[in-house]
């Protein structure tokens, strides 16, 4: 009796973590490990950190966690197919226009003048002028920066998943009925793009919300890199697959672009609704011990929701300038070539529809491949301790960004006559350039893991507000396609990714600042991993009788063995109020 009342009075009293820190005081101490009995008596046993981190591929890759990475993944993916599409289906448009147009002449369908009036086109023969296309391509852009600050403080405060569905079920919409509203007016297709933007400014910032929650330390950069890595993908499939749908002889092929794409992004929220959880302890089919290895060496609490930003704290904070203005470098450059670079193939290259969109997806392969392996070098880096986070991320921005520079320029001088050679410089261009992923990408769970999702929502706010120049700038330099107007694109671009790196490396760090810490956290050493000595009883070797001695002993001092269909009512240190509800009933049925 007295027993249990004083592990219910400690643990109301213990914090969310449990300093274990070599001057620890012998009250501390007995407070702790009061907390630990009450975890290890309501769950499996304690877990070693070789235990935690040694995991075989099936295991780790079928973990709820790396479901999630993937839901995240494929969301993303078919998200940036919607959004990004437009490129190719302009040139779509105009490739079949042109098409069109020749068939008629062959036929001597033409006027007397030789030109063709409105009429004797298809509802859905289109061909917009040279500043409806900028327009069109612009509009997007201008509406974007409103919404992932919203989408980031409604995420930590609220659901991030809840804010991803309901963006993207506004995207689904508004993309299916475009292809209407082009054939009335490409005013209203502005119209459509400047909402479309609006729907989709929360996204990234949501999924980092649900990211930094459940990935661990020990695999922040490769989980990070595999959400984001949608990105890339997603260009693949944008570039890749308009072309050939583009031949589809029904409505002139280009509106299947979007009502195929509408169709993959209904599919993968499905999934997203079924697979995703915003938090582990919300997962009805996690582990314990994938519970314990999310929270191993955590700063922050999976459970919490985020509190009130320190809003000045932030903005005085050289960190997060540092990756501020590499973000800001990074979305110049992203929305420059991802956006205009089958235009660049169609003007300078002479790239027919079909080739155009299989190579201008081709760097987003190579920039996939070097996310996702950079993420899985940075993580191992870190977890051997050859280099610091800090260190770490510096090194791999700042050589993504670096390393790269000379290939855009050599290729800046190639014209159609060597377009293979420009092909090959331009995916290894975007291939080193993507390890930057394991740089500034996972840099907002660095520094303030409680505050990641509002850090990405302003960086990405304000790193769009400065990319509206991308599409503007590369309108106006661009007007005629000449390779020497692309050069000054692309020379510009040089300048704006090496200045990026230079900020991240003096400003930026992978420290989490004082800012962002919880003070009633104190985590020197993981609750779950203290005692290493501990035998799990989940061992193999471990005994019937073993398990049923540990069960009977909990139950004599009056705590809950919970078994694995149980909702876990402790996690991290954190004690509800329910738990100590059911353990006073625990306590009367044993009384």
């Amino acid at each position: 009796m007295e027993a249990n009342e004083q592990v219910r009075y400690d643990m109301k009293r213990t914090s969310a973590r449990v300093s274990f820190s070599s001057d620890m005081t012998e009250q501390q101490s007995q407070r702790s490990n009061s907390v630990i009995s009450a975890r290890n008596s309501s769950t499996s046993s304690l877990y070693s950190s070789k235990q935690l981190l040694k995991q075989s591929v099936f295991e780790k890759y079928t973990s709820c966690r790396w479901l999630v990475a993937f839901s995240c993944f494929i969301t993303v993916t078919c998200s940036i197919m919607l959004r990004q599409c437009i490129s190719m289906v302009i040139v779509c448009m105009e490739s079949n226009y042109k098409a069109g147009q020749d068939a008629m002449i062959n036929k001597s369908n033409t006027t007397t003048n030789g030109t063709f009036t409105q009429t004797q086109r298809g509802l859905w023969d289109i061909l917009w002028e040279s500043e409806e296309k900028g327009l069109i391509l612009q509009s997007y852009f201008y509406t974007f920066p409103i919404t992932p600050l919203i989408g980031g403080y409604l995420s930590g405060r609220f659901s991030g998943k809840t804010v991803v569905t309901v963006m993207t079920s506004c995207l689904i919409f508004l993309s299916a009925v475009t292809p209407i509203a082009a054939t009335v007016s490409p005013y209203f297709v502005v119209v459509l793009r400047c909402c479309i933007g609006l729907s989709s400014g929360g996204l990234q910032p949501s999924v980092t919300a649900i990211v930094s929650k459940w990935a661990p330390v020990s695999e922040r950069a490769q989980i990070v890199a595999m959400a984001n890595a949608g990105m890339m993908v997603g260009n693949i499939f944008t570039f890749a697959f308009p072309g050939f749908i583009c031949s589809i002889p029904i409505h002139n092929g280009w509106p299947f672009i979007f009502y195929i794409f509408c169709i993959c992004n209904v599919l993968s929220l499905v999934m997203w609704m079924l697979l995703v959880y915003d938090r582990p302890d919300e997962h009805p089919r996690i582990t314990w011990k994938e519970r314990a290895l999310i929270n191993y060496k955590r700063r922050d609490s999976t459970l919490e929701k985020m509190p009130s930003p320190p809003w000045m704290k932030i903005l005085s904070s050289g960190p997060f300038w540092g990756l501020l203005f590499a973000q800001m470098s990074h979305r110049f450059l992203f929305t420059t070539i991802g956006t205009f670079l089958p235009l660049y193939m169609a003007d300078v290259l002479k790239f027919d529809i079909a080739t155009n969109g299989l190579f201008s997806s081709l760097p987003f392969i190579g920039r996939f491949i070097a996310s996702v392996g950079s993420g899985m070098l940075a993580d191992n880096l870190m977890t051997r301790e050859i280099l610091s986070v800090t260190a770490t991320r510096k090194i791999f921005h700042v050589s993504g960004l670096v390393l790269s520079t000379p290939f855009l320029i050599w290729m800046s001088y190639m014209g159609p006559d060597e377009r293979t050679s420009a092909v090959v410089l331009l995916v290894t261009y975007w291939t080193v350039q993507a390890l930057n992923n394991a740089g500034f990408r996972v840099n907002h769970i660095d520094i303030a893991p409680r505050f990641a999702s509002v850090l990405n929502g302003m960086t990405t706010t304000v790193s769009s507000v400065a990319a509206l120049l991308s599409p503007i700038v590369t309108s106006e330099l661009t007007k005629n396609g000449t390779q020497e107007e692309w050069q000054t694109v692309f020379f510009i671009c040089t300048g704006v990714g090496l200045a990026g790196a230079l900020a991240f490396l003096v400003l930026g760090s992978g420290v989490e600042q004082e800012w962002a810490r919880d003070q009633n956290m104190n985590v020197e050493f993981d609750v779950y991993t203290i005692d290493e000595r501990k035998q799990s009883i989940d061992q193999p070797h471990a005994s019937v009788e073993e398990r049923d001695c540990t069960a009977e002993n909990n139950k004599k001092v009056g705590m809950i063995s919970v078994s694995e269909n149980r909702i876990v009512k402790v996690e991290c240190g954190h004690v509800n109020d329910s738990f100590v509800e059911e353990v006073n009933k625990e306590k009367k049925m044993i009384q």
